[in-house]
Formats: C-alpha cells, structure tokens, sequence
C-alpha cells in the first residue's frame, strides 16, 4: 500500500506557505495580516471591504431576478399589505 509523503518547507514572514486549500481572496486577504494599521486604517479598510461585498451581493441579486427564477417578489408586488385598521 503506498503511502503519501509531504514535503515541509521553512516558513518566513517574507513568504508564507499558503495551504491549496484557500482561495485566491482568503490569500489576498491573510497578506494584509503583514501590514500594521492604524485604527483610522483599518477603519477604511474594513468599510471598503463592505462596500465590495455589498456591491458583489446586489450584482448577484439583480442577475438571480433577472433570471426570472424569482417569483415570490412578482406575488408580493401584487399583494395588499396594508395592516386593516378597526
């Protein structure tokens, strides 16, 4: 039975081994680790990293509607919502 064998390499902080496991943005995202950010910083960073992801979020959104597979919006827009008042 053959076994597997892995190969170990010295890790610096110059170059970090990254597992093949992560994605393209978990890597992008562990070489920020290196910067030291003030508070102001990361404040910015934090709120463009929202935005991006809001935008991608509303890209994914606007492409499932206009798929036609969301249907449930169709039956609301038509519905009476109104809370009926006594």
């Amino acid at each position: 039975m053959a076994t597997k064998t892995s190969k170990t390499t010295k890790q610096t902080a110059e170059t970090p081994q990254l597992s093949g496991r992560l994605t393209n943005a978990q890597r992008e995202i562990i070489k920020l680790f290196t910067l030291d950010l003030t508070a102001s910083e990361m404040k910015k960073l934090k709120k463009m990293l929202e935005v991006f992801l809001d935008e991608i979020t509303q890209e994914q959104l606007d492409k499932y509607v206009e798929s036609g597979k969301y249907t449930i919006g169709k039956k609301l827009a038509n519905e009476h919502l109104r809370t009926p008042y006594v």
